[in-house]
């Protein structure tokens, strides 16, 4: 395995799989060639700036958006996010 599927440790069935989840989600452009072409193409400005407010958090907040994404159950979930966004839970 190498490339980007490498440093995301994924194995390249997942790494694939993410790539058209998130062009699904509005968030990458694809071409059907072959190789394929991908692109970082949010589907509408909302999404664009919901994307940049994460890459912009994500340095200062990096533990809590890793547990965030990491969660295996909603509440966990739930509970990192409103770390990131300074609330707590009651």
């Amino acid at each position: 395995m190498s490339g980007p599927a490498a440093e995301l440790y994924l194995n390249e069935a997942a790494a694939r799989a993410l790539l058209l989840d998130l062009h699904a989600a509005g968030v990458l452009a694809m071409d059907d060639e072959n190789p394929p072409s991908i692109s970082y193409a949010p589907s509408c400005e909302g999404l664009r700036r919901m994307i940049d407010r994460l890459a912009e958090s994500y340095p200062q907040h990096l533990v809590d958006i890793s547990n965030l994404i990491h969660a295996r159950n909603r509440e966990r979930g739930l509970a990192a996010a409103d770390t990131v966004n300074g609330r707590e839970r009651s």
